[in-house]
């Protein structure tokens, strides 16, 4: 056939475009297989992931409800496989918990007829392990050409385990708040620009202030007044660990600032603890006066003692010189000037071993409306009329177990200053009362609890300022130009020496309040009275002066009143140091020393022998627990005079101290 046949030429054109389709075909053939293979790789690593994340993801329809296609950790999250859920339209809603189950059907309705995406967190109770799980569902309507929806997309995360972090967080928190609000101290926080982000610690309720009164709040606008805070802000925001004290509304704080740091060493705020050292400071000043007025007391005690035996002889030769009449008028008047000088000088050795505290006493049961009433016949007749002397004495007063002169003394200071400070016109009250001291209010005053008489002296006379009252017991202390200053001082150590407790309250120019509070009697606790207490008058009594030692209070407290209610004067010291200090200025004036064996004391010699080095001429009796036949005889070897088992009864204790006491040669019960 002819090359140039048209018809050859046509041919021959239609098979080279053929030729070329086909290569075009073989092309795309080979691009949808790899794409076809591409999405396989594409849809295993998205299940790969899915099922490797706490997540669910499902599309299902939207009349039917029918789950079309899920993927994701269904077994780990709800405990069953994805058969149940694609076979059973219903199946998912049953595991909801029941206290969710209203919410979640409510959510899904409106959500759903909103056309618009929602989201919200339920709990389900897994399948297998039966725990509580937390999930956050998101729902995304799929919506089609009519503007109906189609099917729903969801999907499900498994937010439990950060459900149980923000849970212990909030307990952390709790717990931390809890100890913050407990702790004597403030804790506190400040950003970088002054904001205070936390504060919270038991001394704010002593500043009335609430951490929600700070918190939010600007540094600078809460301390605006107090320089030294902002100061020490300053520094601390410049880089220091700054420690401070403060004093913020009549309290004392120590406070310890440090600055925070972010990754790049930025300081980013402040932290820092508040210390309240109020109490403590009070404490502190409370031991420091106690050491100083106990060594004044201490040699107070030894000066007076042997001070009070030289007057003694002066006055006793005196009385006997101006008995005879000296020779000339002029002679005997500068006689009777020294016997004045001398008898106020005895009067000052008495108030200086009463302050000392270590003063012995004569305690016997007392009523205390009786001393007043003998105290203030003798005010009264020095008192200007135009001060009115007040009287309100208790009914049915308990009796306190005290030394009548001393009481006399306590009463007679008190009046006496009450008088002193009063302009006239003027009134002065002078009241009895019994008072039940509780726990709270025992602290508050520093006894024990319990059933107490309590004498109060209250004048409308000049006052004094808050400085004055701090001082008015130290001993030589005084605002009067002729004043001694050992009025009060004596005073405090009679009443503390009884085991009791004084109180001054004064504002300048409306007056002062003296209350002193005293333990009742110990059977006034039972209605009974000492001469009422079954066989006390029957037991075998004496005035002697008895040292009892025994650390337990308790039972030192009951040997003392039960000793003193059989008129013996007694001296209680809890601890065997105190008790050897007592007994070297007071050895001679000790008749019997009652000796607990079970006392804490050094290893390398007894109790008793300590007691008998200072004292040997002065018999001991022991007590304790328990002791054994070959113990007592080697301690009575020692020196006991005998043993009294505790738990003891008063007629035992009674007949064990007379028998001591008796069997010392010499010795006169009376004396």
């Amino acid at each position: 056939m002819p090359e140039s046949d048209p018809s050859v030429s046509e041919l021959q054109t239609e098979i080279k475009a053929l030729r070329a389709r086909v290569r075009e075909l073989e092309q795309i053939e080979g691009t949808h297989g790899r794409t076809v293979e591409a999405l396989r790789e594409s849809e295993e690593r998205l299940r790969q992931t899915t099922e490797s994340l706490p997540i669910v993801l499902f599309s299902a329809e939207a009349i039917t409800n029918r789950i079309f296609l899920m993927r994701g950790a269904v077994e780990e999250i709800f405990g069953y496989d994805r058969g149940r859920f694609l076979s059973d339209p219903g199946f998912g809603p049953t595991l909801v918990h029941p206290d969710d189950a209203a919410m979640v059907a409510e959510r899904c309705e409106k959500g759903l007829a909103s056309l618009q995406p929602f989201m919200f967190v339920f709990r389900i109770i897994h399948g297998v392990t039966g725990e509580l799980r937390w999930l956050q569902q998101q729902v995304v309507p799929i919506i089609g050409p009519d503007g109906s929806m189609i099917r729903q997309d969801v999907l499900i995360l498994d937010i439990t385990a950060g459900k149980r972090a923000e849970e212990a967080l909030r307990d952390s928190e709790k717990r931390l708040r809890a100890v913050a609000e407990g702790s004597p101290i403030i804790l506190f926080a400040i950003e970088q620009d002054g904001t205070i982000s936390l504060c919270e610690g038991k001394p704010l309720e002593h500043l009335n202030i609430r951490p929600q009164d700070l918190v939010g709040r600007s540094v600078r606008e809460v301390f605006d007044n107090v320089p030294q805070a902002m100061a020490d802000f300053e520094r601390v925001l410049a880089g220091e660990t700054v420690t401070t004290a403060l004093s913020v509304q009549g309290r004392s704080f120590e406070i310890w600032h440090s600055p925070v740091r972010d990754q790049q060493g930025e300081i980013t705020g402040i932290i820092g603890v508040a210390n309240d050292v109020t109490e403590h400071n009070r404490l502190q000043a409370q031991l420091l006066q106690s050491q100083k007025l106990q060594s004044i007391g201490t040699l107070a005690g030894g000066v007076a003692h042997d001070f009070g035996n030289l007057l003694a002889v002066i006055i006793g030769n005196l009385s006997i010189v101006l008995r005879k009449d000296p020779a000339t008028p002029k002679a005997k008047e500068l006689l009777r000037d020294v016997m004045g000088a001398a008898e106020r000088a005895s009067a000052l050795t008495h108030q200086l071993l009463a302050f000392a505290r270590g003063g012995l006493q004569k305690p016997a049961p007392t009523n205390l409306n009786r001393h007043v009433e003998s105290v203030l016949q003798i005010i009264r007749r020095t008192t200007p009329r135009q001060i009115d002397l007040r009287v309100e004495l208790a009914t049915d007063l308990p009796q306190v177990i005290a030394d009548p002169a001393q009481m006399e003394q306590v009463i007679m200071n008190l009046c006496l200053n009450a008088v002193e400070a009063s302009r006239q016109p003027s009134r002065i009250e002078v009241s009895t009362s019994c008072e039940e001291v509780t726990s709270d209010r025992a602290a508050a005053l520093e006894l024990s609890p319990g059933n107490y008489v309590r004498l109060q002296v209250q004048d409308r006379g000049c006052g004094m300022d808050a400085a004055t009252v701090e001082r008015v017991f130290e001993p030589f202390f005084t605002t009067k130009p002729t004043g001694r200053g050992m009025g009060l001082a004596a005073t405090q150590g009679i009443v503390h020496s009884h085991k009791g407790q004084i109180r001054v309250e004064s504002t300048p120019g409306k007056g002062t309040t003296v209350s002193v509070w005293l333990p009742a009697a110990p059977w006034e606790a039972s209605g009974q009275t000492s001469a009422s207490k079954p066989g006390v008058s029957a037991l075998p009594r004496g005035n002697e002066t008895v040292l009892l030692i025994d650390e337990q209070k308790t039972e030192l407290q009951t040997a003392e009143a039960s000793l003193s209610s059989l008129g013996y004067c007694t001296v209680a010291r809890a601890n065997l140091a105190s008790a050897l200090a007592f007994v070297e200025t007071n050895s001679d004036d000790i008749h019997l020393v009652l000796l607990d064996v079970d006392i804490s004391h050094s290893p390398r010699v007894s109790p008793l022998r300590q007691v008998r080095k200072h004292c040997p001429d002065t018999p001991v009796l022991l007590t304790g627990r328990s002791l054994t036949d070959a113990a007592l005889r080697r301690l009575c070897k020692q020196g006991a005079m005998g043993f009294v088992r505790k738990p003891f009864e008063l007629p035992e204790l009674a007949a064990a101290v007379r028998s001591c006491l008796d069997m010392v040669p010499g010795r006169d019960r009376n004396s």
